[in-house]
């Protein structure tokens, strides 16, 4: 081999050996620790883990990403999903009331809050970390949806932010046609007047009165609380259809006992021959988040709508 051919040879294998390796696609980015300050953006976190077996699934949240939830979201009473926060197939998710010390020391990529409060805890840990490298975390502030199809719509905007797009539309589309299905059942027979429901709470929420009208009742309002004597005297003179009582569970809240003896009182009226009024206790874990997870409310009501429908006049 002649030197000239030898030397271009070597400086080619040289130029090779200290090139940049070449590979079919760049490393993806890290994927962003999370820290939520709230019950619902708990479950919304949740909502976005991969399931134990699954394969063949688009990328999910890794509990690894996940630095802190609230304590709440392990109370089954409350939470929709205490079971993936840790009661039986994991070690608990670490939790703890946020403050800013914690914050100050976990530097998440992404803070998840609910609308209201922590404002304050916000300004304390951007100022700690003002000059710190990873002190322009993302801070979210996410209002729950009033309605059924905001839920879907929410799951698929947090997924962007988390970085698992895909899953989170596999998930949201999941809800979406089990919603559809849902809302396409028809009553067996269609009530000769609308059905009429009252949700004994003092201030029900946007989304629990959506999920009362989406299941075919028209929601009626009290002239004031239903533990008051103005809200008392307008459910027993004017009894709906529908009785809706959110509860924690048996004994679990002293704010629940006033609406709970009203239930009786109208319960003995109706032994009394007043007429009937139906009574339905729905989980407030399925209420307090809108969670894909609601749609057993909705699918409780509705069942409760074909009763009523069925029933003689």
């Amino acid at each position: 081999m002649k030197a000239g051919t030898l030397r271009r040879l070597c400086g080619l294998i040289f130029l090779a050996l200290m090139a940049e390796p070449v590979s079919p696609c760049r490393a993806a980015p890290p994927a962003p620790t999370i820290r939520s300050l709230n019950l619902c953006t708990d479950q919304l976190v949740l909502e976005l883990l991969g399931s134990p077996g699954e394969t063949g699934a688009p990328q999910a949240l890794a509990r690894a990403q996940i630095l802190g939830l609230t304590p709440l979201v392990q109370r089954c009473t409350e939470s929709a999903f205490c079971r993936e926060a840790g009661s039986d197939m994991h070690a608990p998710l670490p939790s703890q009331i946020p403050t800013p010390e914690s914050l100050v020391l976990e530097r998440p990529d992404v803070v998840l809050d609910g609308p209201w409060g922590h404002e304050g805890l916000e300004r304390l840990v951007r100022r700690a970390l003002r000059h710190e490298r990873k002190g322009n975390f993302v801070f979210h502030r996410l209002r729950p949806p009033e309605t059924l199809e905001g839920v879907a719509d929410q799951l698929e905007r947090l997924g962007e932010t988390l970085g698992v797009a895909s899953l989170a539309r596999e998930r949201a589309q999941a809800y979406r046609q089990a919603l559809g299905g849902l809302i396409a059942q028809p009553p067996d027979k269609p009530p000769h007047r609308p059905l009429t429901a009252v949700v004994l709470e003092q201030a029900p929420s946007a989304f629990t009165l959506a999920l009362v009208r989406q299941a075919g009742f028209r929601p009626v309002g009290l002239s004031g609380a239903p533990e008051t004597e103005a809200g008392m005297e307008a459910l027993l003179r004017h009894p709906p259809d529908l009785l809706v009582l959110p509860v924690l569970g048996e004994g679990a809240s002293l704010s629940e006992a006033a609406p709970q003896r009203l239930v009786l009182l109208l319960q003995g009226r109706q032994g009394e021959g007043h007429g009937g009024v139906a009574v339905l206790r729905l989980p407030q874990r399925l209420l307090l988040c809108p969670t894909t997870r609601s749609l057993e409310a909705l699918r409780k009501l509705i069942a409760m709508r074909h009763r009523l429908s069925a029933s003689p006049p």
